[in-house]
């Protein structure tokens, strides 16, 4: 298996993974946010996609925009669970 093959299959794994928790989470864990998850997996996604693109020879601009969307992806991740306390406070 080359190494873009098994980054490949990686980032299959974590799309079958996002849909099982958007289908899973509401019924299992009504209190979990679906958002803050896929954010997580977002923000993971992206760099595998960065890594898939160094190891492939891009350019530098592409792997500086998939490192600056795995920026904003783990920035939102963190914003996400920054706010929870601020939340449960709220909310009871």
């Amino acid at each position: 298996m080359t190494n873009l093959a098994f980054i490949d299959l990686v980032l299959v794994l974590v799309a079958i993974e996002a849909v099982a928790l958007v289908a899973i989470v509401p019924r299992r864990w009504p209190h979990v946010s679906r958002g803050g998850l896929l954010a997580t997996l977002a923000a993971g996604a992206t760099v595998m996609l960065a890594l898939r693109a160094a190891v492939r020879g891009a350019t530098t601009a592409e792997l500086a925009m998939w490192m600056a969307l795995a920026l904003a992806a783990h920035l939102f991740d963190l914003s996400l669970r920054l706010s929870l306390p601020a939340r449960r406070d709220r909310h009871g």
